[in-house]
């Protein structure tokens, strides 16, 4: 419900242009959908893999451009998968 709420929260302000002072809201409303469909696909999934993903995937948004972030993401996911993790 959270994560829904924080969707909506950061697409109001992608829509309004407002900006926080580090994050771009784009940036983690993408990530915030990147969670929405893994979520959707594991659906076994514990949530602290996920939510420990997902945290340093917004840090990693202060440093580094949208696509190597995306592709931290994805890898992430397929190594806790191959690992079996998730």
């Amino acid at each position: 419900m959270f994560l829904l709420f924080a969707a909506v929260l950061l697409f109001i302000m992608h829509y309004f242009h407002y900006t926080f002072d580090f994050f771009n809201p784009f940036n983690l409303l993408i990530l915030t959908i990147l969670t929405f469909i893994a979520k959707g696909f594991f659906s076994t999934i514990n949530d602290t893999p996920l939510f420990l993903v997902f945290l340093v995937a917004v840090f990693l948004t202060l440093y580094y451009p949208l696509f190597h972030i995306i592709l931290f993401y994805f890898l992430a996911f397929f190594f806790m998968k191959l690992l079996k993790v998730i």
